[in-house]
């Protein structure tokens, strides 16, 4: 949690979130089958709350753009 202003519920209720969104949204990847990989995934959008909701939103622009293009 970079920023101290923001409730530390809120940084929870986006970290669970962000995390139940990819569990998902890419259900079928081997690799978020690994506990271990989904809880580095939440601490990642616990800890580094800000960067990570940018790069979510980001990540998921792209991939939306792309899927577009391709069609």
């Amino acid at each position: 949690m970079a920023v101290a202003i923001i409730p530390w519920w809120v940084v929870l209720i986006w970290a669970v979130f962000a995390t139940l969104f990819y569990l998902f949204r890419y259900r079928d990847v081997e690799s978020l089958r690994n506990p271990f990989i989904i809880l580095g995934i939440f601490a990642v959008h616990m800890f580094f709350f800000a960067w990570s909701a940018i790069l979510f939103i980001l990540f998921e622009f792209i991939r939306s753009k792309m899927k577009k293009k391709a069609d």
